[in-house]
């Protein structure tokens, strides 16, 4: 009989931080089974009408394991052998990391922080990308029946995309308390400002009062320039 039990591990950073690349960097050891994709859908079971990713501690056991099978289930940790780590980055995790920390409280957790101004830049760019079809085809076929409350607001807010509406902006990223009424009446590059600052504040509040032996925190630009030093 198989007993193993998988360790967590939890890249938090805000969007556009090099969350991907990190965890790339990491997945290269096959100790490493890897969501492939941000699974906003997962985190926010019993919680899809919320209008923003933030979440309350108050969960149940049977909520925890419907999200700790389906996050094995997409890793594929269980056809690996030399798995020891799951490695998961949704970026809207920034926003609830003590709701993370009850769920999974022997995890472990990366806090990557990139230079503000360079993310907002990067950020505005994918809030007016149009959709990859390609990609959200992809992350499409990973929700299962149980996600349809989610999968149907994800095809409106791409329907939005396609800027059939001009006025009705999509929304995207992490959903910070507000998004809704700040799109609205802000200009673009102050949404994407707020939506770095609530994911990095939020996300360093919450570590600051957890033990520090459970959070490494890793500048992107010394993991980057170390990486091109290597190369």
């Amino acid at each position: 009989m198989n007993d193993r039990q998988p360790r967590w591990i939890f890249i938090i950073c805000a969007a556009r931080s090099g969350s991907r690349y990190l965890r790339d960097l990491l997945a290269a050891s096959a100790e490493f089974a890897v969501v492939p994709y941000d699974v906003n859908f997962v985190w926010r079971r019993g919680r899809e009408s919320s209008l923003n990713d933030v979440m309350s501690c108050d969960l149940d056991e049977k909520l925890r394991c419907s999200i700790s099978r389906r996050l094995i289930q997409l890793s594929g940790w269980m056809k690996s052998e030399q798995s020891r780590f799951i490695l998961e980055k949704t970026v809207s995790n920034s926003l609830r990391v003590p709701y993370l920390a009850s769920l999974f409280p022997d995890a472990r957790f990366i806090h990557l922080v990139r230079d503000g101004r360079a993310v907002v830049e990067s950020a505005r760019r994918m809030w007016l990308r149009p959709p990859q079809p390609t990609y959200l085809l992809a992350k499409s076929l990973r929700f299962s029946w149980s996600d349809w409350r989610y999968a149907a607001w994800f095809a409106a807010n791409q329907f939005r995309r396609l800027g059939l509406r001009q006025s009705v902006r999509p929304i995207w990223g992490p959903r910070y308390p507000g998004i809704n009424d700040d799109v609205r009446r802000l200009d673009l590059v102050s949404v994407c400002a707020r939506q770095w600052v609530e994911s990095v504040s939020r996300a360093s509040s919450a570590f600051d009062a957890m033990p520090s032996d459970r959070v490494t925190t890793v500048r992107y630009e010394n993991l980057a320039s170390s990486q091109i030093a290597i190369a």
